[in-house]
């Protein structure tokens, strides 16, 4: 008896071949559809080079060119990392602390975060990003920037009366939007820090103080910038309307409820928080 013929579907083919072809040629694809121009296309070239077989045609174009991206990418920290020292000098000498984390540098109340292969800086407050990445080719460029950061630090600074009346009425709101009574409850701090950020919102002068409109989402960092100063007053706080702090669990953090703490000094450890609690 004769064996049936499976029946091929033309199309059918055609798409599973170009779906293996994107598949097999992916590094190469996402290659030349980069734009040669930009900062980070030699930093995305080196992985996706790696992601090349050892054999054939591919093979010899990962030969030839892994070796000549990983020299210029090695020129290029070299050349950032001169700025980088010449910044970190001239902040030393003005008698700012500096100490070396995992991404960067913490100077005084900001991380500097850096990405040296790519030759691009951005100051943070507490991890949450003030300025953009940026590309720089001088220290004097990066002490531009940290000077901006500093002021719109400066300018989110709330004044100690409001701050204490805005911290205890978000912490407030967040509660009582979840339980029935407040006495003892805890909340998310994210959840805190959203009706913050929405009493802010209101006050149409001081938005327009830190240089947002009054559409504007304001970011995590003028939150938790107005939190580590409001943990600073300490006793200047009424005692039945301190907020204290809570941590969580390693899984939730993990999940991203947590945030930053203690970015006021640099010779602080920072902290992951994620509740919080009435102050006791």
């Amino acid at each position: 008896m004769e064996q049936q013929k499976t029946i091929i579907d033309g199309k059918t083919l055609g798409k599973d071949m170009q779906k293996e072809l994107k598949q097999m040629f992916k590094p190469l694809f996402s290659l030349a559809e980069s734009k040669a121009t930009d900062a980070d296309f030699l930093v995305t070239a080196a992985k996706q080079l790696k992601l090349l077989p050892d054999e054939g045609m591919m093979g010899q174009f990962k030969a030839k060119y892994i070796p000549l991206v990983q020299q210029v990418l090695d020129e290029q920290v070299k050349e950032y990392k001169k700025h980088e020292t010449a910044y970190l000098r001239s902040a030393k000498e003005k008698g700012t602390i500096i100490r070396e984390v995992s991404n960067g540098w913490r100077v005084g109340p900001l991380l500097l975060e850096t990405k040296p292969s790519e030759g691009k800086i951005r100051f943070c407050y507490n991890r949450e990003p003030l300025t953009p990445f940026v590309t720089v080719a001088a220290s004097k460029e990066i002490e531009e920037l940290e000077s901006q950061a500093l002021l719109m630090l400066e300018n989110a600074s709330i004044d100690q009366e409001r701050l204490t009346f805005w911290m205890w009425i978000a912490y407030k709101k967040a509660v009582v939007g979840i339980y029935e009574q407040m006495e003892g409850q805890s909340v998310l701090i994210r959840e805190f820090a959203e009706e913050f950020l929405v009493l802010c919102a209101k006050d149409k002068e001081f938005i327009k103080s830190v240089g947002f409109g009054v559409n504007d989402k304001l970011p995590m960092w003028l939150f938790l910038y107005n939190l580590d100063r409001y943990r600073l007053m300490g006793g200047m706080v009424p005692a039945q309307q301190r907020i204290g702090l809570q941590t969580g669990s390693q899984q939730e953090v993990s999940k991203g409820l947590g945030v930053t703490v203690n970015g006021l000094h640099s010779e602080e450890e920072y902290k992951t928080m994620c509740y919080a609690i009435p102050y006791k």
